[in-house]
């Protein structure tokens, strides 16, 4: 949302509003449908919000409310980044992986010849 700070870390992540003269932090609701653990990454995607895992899943958040679980990498998701035409992701798995908009998955790129152990940190 347009007046909506989102921050994530170990074991949590934060819905930041203004309130008249205040900043409330609220905190994000797993529910059944995530698993509290380290988020790694954060990116817009409509009027939903995306998180990368340690586990390698991404967290789609509709409000504060964690609405769905994409297994997406093996291993931590390190970056997302989104754009007008999809979502791209990068993991620990020395992969990239693009997307739609709606999270259907489409190509996989595999960054492990480019070196040795190279890590993909940051897609955009």
């Amino acid at each position: 949302e347009g007046d909506m700070v989102v921050t994530c870390g170990v074991n949590h992540i934060y819905f930041w509003s203004k309130e008249g003269e205040t900043t409330v932090r609220r905190s994000g609701v797993f529910g059944r449908t995530g698993k509290m653990q380290a988020l790694t990454c954060l990116a817009p995607n409509g009027t939903t919000v995306l998180s990368g895992t340690v586990s390698g899943h991404i967290y789609v958040w509709l409000g504060r409310n964690c609405m769905r679980t994409i297994a997406a990498h093996q291993g931590c998701v390190s970056t997302i980044y989104t754009c007008p035409h999809g979502v791209v992701t990068g993991g620990k798995d020395q992969k990239v992986r693009l997307w739609t908009l709606s999270l259907e998955p489409g190509a996989t790129f595999d960054m492990s010849a480019f070196g040795s152990s190279p890590s993909v940190r940051s897609v955009c």
